[in-house]
């Protein structure tokens, strides 16, 4: 049961993409699918994919939702992937949604 992951845990990472001079958060299982919906959502290649597993415990304020949520937990509540969270500015632990190809606060 462990080597073929029935339950899937772990299967959907944290990937962050530099966009808009902030940076993209995205819940998908590698990045090639994080690199398809960035393009698909906002008309831009993007650069370097990392993975930031590291942030899955940080407390993230969705401006759009108005909640204090650490990521690990708003994963749960997530039934389609991959999925995009928001944007922030580097060391910011706000997340913004941005309007599709304009790079500015709105809903999506």
């Amino acid at each position: 049961m462990t080597e073929r992951n029935a339950l899937g845990i772990g299967r959907f990472k944290l990937y962050v993409v530099k966009s808009f001079a902030q940076y993209a958060f995205y819940f998908a299982s590698n990045p090639l699918e994080v690199s398809v919906m960035h393009r698909e959502k906002f008309g831009e290649r993007t650069g370097a994919i990392t993975e930031a597993h590291r942030l899955l415990i940080k407390v993230m304020y969705f401006a759009d939702l108005g909640i204090h949520i650490p990521l690990i937990d708003h994963r749960k509540t997530i039934v389609q992937f991959p999925a995009y969270l928001g944007h922030a500015a580097a060391g910011q632990y706000i997340l913004h949604r941005l309007d599709q190809h304009k790079g500015v606060r709105g809903i999506v």
